[in-house]
């Protein structure tokens, strides 16, 4: 199921391709996090089915995080600039989220956040929901750029 609403204005990809390929071309320092591991064993361990959690898997998921935060972070940072803005605000990292299929699984977590009247210009856009063994279309209002 292809949705034309998830796709980058082309300058962004390319400035996203040049971001990664030279964060990829230097050293990955795994001795210094940014996330705190032992939050982030806690945060593990709440599943129930976890007992013991290797120091390599920490380190792991710390770099992950730290990854993830800097993604959504410049897909933010380049909606900003495309609007001639110069602080990323919420809506801003919203329509990063509506824009990117791999971070689907935030929209709803997003919407939370962000009132619809915080918006500015609007789209409809159509997401399938799953709801028990209902599946239902939901219509929503969100922001996702220009």
């Amino acid at each position: 199921m292809e949705n034309n609403n998830h796709q980058q204005p082309p300058q962004d990809n390319e400035q996203l391709k040049n971001f990664w390929s030279k964060e990829m071309e230097g050293d990955l320092d795994f001795k210094n996090h940014k996330f705190p591991i032992t939050r982030i064993k806690r945060i593990m361990k709440f599943d129930p089915d976890v007992n013991m959690i290797a120091a390599e898997a920490l380190i792991l998921f710390s770099k992950a995080c730290e990854m993830f935060i800097m993604d959504l972070t410049m897909r933010s940072w380049l909606h900003a600039q495309e609007i001639k803005r110069l602080t990323i605000q919420r809506f801003y990292i919203a329509a990063a989220v509506a824009r990117t299929v791999i971070f689907d699984f935030l929209l709803d977590e997003e919407l939370r956040f962000v009132a619809v009247s915080e918006l500015g210009p609007r789209r409809l856009v159509r997401r399938r929901m799953q709801m028990g063994k209902m599946e239902e279309t939901a219509e929503i209002n969100m922001w996702i750029g220009c």
